[in-house]
């Protein structure tokens, strides 16, 4: 089996540095300060869905280093609370909020997205959860915590990039889950969890397509800035995130592991 990886850790931590930056742009095209399987364009739509503006609160679960946060921010009005079990995440989220001059209506904090959360009921009117959904593991639990976090007729946004629909080999779910305990779920499992926890699911989108090409995409900008990102991260870790692209990049492409969008409003 191949080796774990930190594929994250050191990333947050050096997310300002040229090599990466330079890499999400040619890989994303504008630059949120992703580290996902979402476009520009896709996180905007989500936003939308969501009814964010100024006086409403959202939650970013599992935030990484913020960019995506602060992006609501700026463009929505709203304030914004991420949460992320990474420190170096949450550290590096904090100084860009700082350095934005968005520390008023942005907060970060380092909390476990499997555990329940603390903060009071209906502190939210939208929680939003982008391709970290793959690593929370009693999802009933979790959903039940949302929803117990949202105003009524709140929405939840999130995406599971991990449903199975087609045959994989334990070696290609080894590559593709290196850097944390990830569940990959059956067709139709998240859709029965949100109606089991009080969601209405509002719309469900098929997105595997879009997750080829940007794994793709970051694979072969990060290969054309092999040398830069070596110095950063290492060979092996150079290496262990290639391969990790290479078989997204792959098992989407033939169909055999999936992403779906989930638009949800509590009940």
């Amino acid at each position: 089996m191949p080796e774990k990886t930190d594929l994250y850790g050191l990333t947050y931590s050096k997310f300002s540095e040229d090599s990466l930056a330079q890499v999400r742009l040619e890989a994303y095209g504008p630059d949120i300060g992703q580290n996902s399987w979402t476009l520009k364009s896709e996180y905007e739509g989500f936003l939308q869905d969501l009814g964010l503006g100024a006086g409403r609160r959202l939650l970013d679960v599992a935030c990484g280093a913020g960019g995506p946060a602060l992006f609501s921010a700026r463009t929505t009005g709203c304030a914004v609370v991420g949460v992320d079990i990474s420190g170096n995440g949450i550290q590096t989220a904090t100084r860009l909020a700082s350095e934005a001059g968005l520390s008023d209506r942005v907060t970060f904090q380092v909390l476990d997205a499997n555990s329940t959360l603390p903060f009071h009921d209906g502190t939210f009117d939208a929680i939003i959860c982008v391709d970290a959904f793959i690593h929370l593991q009693d999802r009933l639990v979790v959903l039940n915590d949302w929803r117990r976090l949202l105003k009524p007729k709140g929405r939840v946004v999130f995406t599971d990039s991990a449903v199975v629909t087609g045959l994989i080999t334990n070696e290609e779910i080894a590559i593709r889950s290196p850097n944390a305990k990830c569940v990959f779920s059956p067709p139709g499992n998240d859709e029965r969890l949100l109606r089991d926890s009080g969601f209405q699911l509002l719309r469900m989108t098929d997105s595997t397509t879009a997750m080829a090409g940007i794994a793709g995409a970051r694979h072969s900008a990060r290969a054309r800035h092999e040398e830069g990102l070596v110095a950063l991260e290492g060979k092996q870790l150079f290496s262990g995130f290639q391969r990790f692209l290479d078989c997204v990049q792959r098992l989407a492409a033939e169909r055999r592991l999936s992403r779906f969008v989930f638009l949800a409003e509590r009940l």
